[in-house]
């Protein structure tokens, strides 16, 4: 009995499933994973790797994982193998002006009496890209695609007068967490109250900040609450505050113009002690309405300041406090 042939297929392998890996075009952080595309305004990676769906089952953190844009090409990893630094944009960008109290993940701050430029980056921004905050040096081979800082200072509203270039490696901005420059050869050309900044963008948010004296930079490696714990001295010129005896107590002087100047948002309060915290002997309060404008507080306490320390918090970072003899004695209350 003749029975026709059976056609046999042959089955290949199962083609590895794909997953779709949307990201932030910036710092590479991932946003989402899904089996199936979806529309979004965020970019995507499409890849076979199993790390993709291990994410998505929870049985990897997507915070230790970054999205790498390379010259090789695109590609998933955890965050600790690489540095992930953009390619500079093609365009220029001004760098917008922000107040003090705001901050980016680039902040350019310029102290306009003391001539000086302080750049920084935010330590939440290096945390997203390495998942660290410190204790880790990267170096200079980290940056794959070669990106460089660079800002370009104009004249005010006027992009053609190009005044100076400042050129930064980002790996050191990185490692060190800011630069200082001194523009002092700009005394004779502009004022820095009258410059504008541009730059080909490498990271996602840029500020300018402006500050009338420098005192301390503005980077903090990490915010804590560790209080600070202060001599009077009679040497510092440059000093928050001028403390000055008067017939019933004690005059405080405001050496700036505006308390934001250090750093000062809310009412200063002091803790006034002997050689040690522990040793309280009062505590004053400096209202914030009161500060600046190089104006005098009158403050009454029976502690002698002069033999004494002052103990403030977290506010008082950037603080300093010289002792001034008053020239003039008249009678009554000053």
């Amino acid at each position: 009995m003749n029975t026709e042939p059976r056609l046999i297929s042959v089955v290949g392998e199962k083609p590895l499933p794909k997953y779709y890996v949307y990201y932030d075009e910036w710092t590479g952080e991932i946003i989402n994973i899904t089996n199936k595309y979806k529309a979004s305004k965020n970019p995507h990676l499409v890849t076979e790797d199993n790390t993709a769906a291990e994410l998505i089952l929870g049985h990897l953190n997507p915070k230790k994982f970054i999205v790498m844009e390379t010259p090789d090409g695109i590609f998933l990893m955890p965050k600790q193998h690489q540095l992930r630094l953009k390619e500079e944009e093609n365009h220029l960008s001004k760098v917008a002006e922000i107040p003090l109290t705001t901050d980016r993940e680039i902040n350019i701050i310029k102290y306009t009496n003391s001539w000086m430029l302080e750049v920084n980056i935010s330590t939440d921004a290096v945390y997203k890209m390495t998942g660290r905050r410190n204790n880790k040096k990267f170096s200079k081979k980290e940056n794959v695609n070669n990106s460089t800082i660079y800002f370009y200072i104009i004249e005010k509203n006027n992009p053609l007068n190009l005044i100076k270039t400042i050129k930064i490696d980002p790996i050191d901005l990185i490692n060190k967490g800011f630069e200082l420059f001194n523009l002092e050869d700009l005394q004779n050309v502009i004022g820095l109250n009258n410059i504008d900044i541009l730059t080909r963008r490498i990271f996602k948010s840029y500020g300018l900040k402006s500050k009338e004296n420098y005192v301390s930079v503005e980077y903090l490696k990490r915010k804590n609450s560790r209080r600070n714990h202060y001599n009077i001295t009679d040497v510092n010129k440059e000093a928050a505050f001028y403390i000055s005896k008067s017939t019933e107590g004690w005059i405080f002087r405001s050496n700036f113009n505006s308390p934001d100047e250090f750093k000062i948002f809310s009412n200063l309060k002091i803790y006034i002690t002997g050689d040690t915290p522990f040793d309280l002997k009062d505590t004053i309060v400096l209202p914030l309405t009161e500060l600046g404008n190089h104006g005098e507080l009158y403050v009454k306490t029976d502690a002698d300041l002069l033999t004494s320390k002052l103990l403030i918090g977290e506010e008082g970072k950037h603080l300093s406090f010289n002792y001034e003899e008053l020239e003039y004695v008249k009678p009554g209350k000053y």
